[in-house]
């Protein structure tokens, strides 16, 4: 279960907390007046946070140029055409 820990008392004791979340411990939710602006979790979740939404954005992508091959396609455009496109874009 997530805990939130005021900024000034997590100052005090940032090592102790670090160790925790580190060790597979839960996110610690930082606060300030009350109001959760951070969160601390340990490296493995942060990868494992990055990588799917990594995973997510790049199937996003892909349907989007699905979507844009089947229009153009539909409209008589060349599909080596948006394919050379598709692939000048990628590599800028």
């Amino acid at each position: 279960m997530e805990r939130f820990v005021g900024v000034e008392e997590a100052r005090e004791m940032l090592g102790r907390l670090v160790d925790e979340v580190a060790a597979g411990g839960d996110t610690v939710g930082l606060t300030k007046r009350g109001r959760p602006l951070a969160v601390l979790m340990s490296r493995d979740e942060y990868v494992r946070l990055k990588l799917a939404g990594t995973q997510q954005a790049r199937r996003e992508l892909a349907m989007l140029l699905e979507g844009i091959r089947d229009r153009l396609g539909d409209g008589g455009i060349d599909p080596d055409a948006i394919e050379a496109a598709i692939t000048a874009a990628r590599q800028v």
